[in-house]
């Protein structure tokens, strides 16, 4: 706001100023909770921090700031307050089914589980083969299941030759994605993608 004065002789004028003031709102979440800065009024350039604490078998889902999704495994929050803010958290289940849906031919694929997967669990009627970057396995008419194969980890992926379109599914834990650290070798490299969300390639 502007104020004019009219100064008919010497005066001496001082101005004080005071932060502008916000309203942080935190909503309670539903299958845990959200601790750290309490509702209330808030000056600008205050810092607020939340953590948001899953109840058992859940994990984070989505951050919710004014109305708004953030997707983020991440289970801190922190801002510094410019606005009226309303803070939550949702949660969701760490148990998951994957579905891979696969056309007849070669189909690439990768799990997000947390633990890993069984060949046997893949190769299904309508599965013939089964490879990864170092192994193979391939369905014989007279020897039956041919080849060896360790266990199949969410940052694996692997190929799947079908002789028809068919679906399989799988149950358990998702992968904890926070950070997921890999070996790379030198030349090609098979590499699953264990993470629920899109990522650019750049990223």
């Amino acid at each position: 706001s502007k104020l004019v004065y009219e100064v008919k002789g010497q005066a001496s004028i001082r101005a004080h100023f005071a932060p502008l003031a916000y309203q942080v709102t935190v909503v309670a979440p539903e299958h845990g909770e959200l601790t750290g800065s309490a509702s209330g009024t808030y000056s600008a350039q205050d810092e607020v921090r939340w953590v948001a604490v899953p109840a058992a078998g859940y994990t984070v889902d989505q951050w919710i700031i004014n109305g708004e999704a953030y997707a983020s495994c991440y289970e801190a929050l922190w801002s510094q307050v410019d606005r009226n803010l309303e803070v939550t958290v949702t949660f969701k289940p760490t148990q998951t089914q994957v579905v891979l849906k696969m056309e007849k031919g070669w189909n690439w694929a990768s799990h997000g589980l947390a633990q890993p997967v069984s060949p046997q669990n893949f190769l299904q009627e309508g599965v013939n083969r089964l490879q990864t970057q170092t192994e193979e396995l391939y369905r014989d008419s007279h020897l039956g299941i041919v080849g060896s194969m360790d266990d199949l980890s969410a940052v694996e992926a692997f190929k799947l030759y079908t002789t028809q379109p068919l679906t399989i599914t799988l149950d358990g834990e998702r992968y904890p994605a926070k950070t997921t650290s890999f070996t790379v070798n030198q030349g090609w490299n098979w590499i699953g993608y264990p993470l629920e969300r899109t990522l650019s390639l750049q990223q």
